[in-house]
């Protein structure tokens, strides 16, 4: 028999953001509920974004097809960061890969 895979668990940064916005803790039960709107909301976008981008005939999900997402699955106040973080990091995403690139450039101009 197969090997079951966890499911992710957002309490610990759950935790950690309760604490970084409110300098106050959160209960477990309080942190589990969390967990589970967590849970069901990226369910949700998932979800979303795949019958974005399979209606696109695109058969990988980009930022841009979870940005579509958030603007029908999140409440209107959310919307607007939602999409700022998520530019914020497919830049960081991208910002990396070039700078990874450049390492294997200079890493293949030294072996010669």
């Amino acid at each position: 028999m197969g090997k079951t895979r966890n499911k992710p668990n957002y309490i610990s940064y759950i935790s950690k953001i309760a604490k970084k916005n409110t300098g106050a803790g959160i209960s477990l039960p309080a942190a589990q509920q969390m967990n589970l709107i967590v849970e069901h909301l990226l369910e949700r976008m998932v979800t979303t974004s795949s019958s974005i981008a399979k209606a696109a005939g695109k058969n990988t999900l980009h930022h841009k097809h979870m940005i579509a997402a958030a603007k029908m699955e999140l409440p209107v106040e959310m919307i607007e960061d939602a999409i700022t973080y998520a530019n914020a990091a497919a830049d960081r995403s991208v910002e990396h890969l070039n700078l990874v690139e450049k390492d294997d450039e200079i890493t293949e101009k030294t072996e010669v």
